[in-house]
This record gives structure tokens, sequence and C-alpha cells, in this order.
């Protein structure tokens, strides 16, 4: 298994966290935070954004998040992929 390297998962991580922690409710925004998700998971080998953070633990567990604005995002009542077992995002179907 190829481990991605330690400071580019702690940035990718950092940028995720900051725009999920983010209030712009923009397309723009939107965008950014579907690629910072789609980051992480293609970095880890996983399919969503939750079990990314969870592999980056895993690989990492003395990592931290130095941005002083992300926090770890919640995770709604109906679990991590919300209630129709989708993580929020549209992927869309590969070309």
């Amino acid at each position: 298994m190829i481990v991605p390297d330690r400071v580019v998962l702690q940035l990718a991580v950092e940028q995720y966290l900051a725009l999920a922690a983010g209030t712009v409710d923009t397309e723009l925004a939107g965008l950014r935070l579907h690629s910072a998700a789609y980051t992480l998971c293609v970095l880890t080998g996983t399919s969503t954004a939750e079990e990314a953070l969870d592999e980056v633990r895993r690989l990492y567990p003395d990592l931290t998040w130095q941005h002083t604005g992300a926090r770890e995002p919640s995770v709604p009542p109906d679990g991590p992929d919300g209630p129709d077992g989708s993580d929020g995002l549209d992927w869309g179907t590969p070309s």
C-alpha cells in the first residue's frame, strides 16, 4: 500500500476542515469543499470524507490539525452518510 506523505495529508485535512467550517454558502464554496473532500478520498483510498479522516487518524495517530478555524465536521443524526446513504456530495459518473 502506498502511504501518503504526512505533510500532504495534514494540509489536505486542514483545507477540508476549514472549508467544512465555513459559513459562506456559495456555489464556489461548495465546489471547493467538494474538491477538498475528493482530494482527501483520493489520498487515502476511501470514498467519503469521514472515512478519509478516519484513515488519516489511523495512519498518523499523533497528527494534529493546525488551522485555528478547523473543527471536525459534525455527524448528522442519521449518521455520516445521511438518511439516504449518500455523503451529500454528487461525485458524478466517471466518463
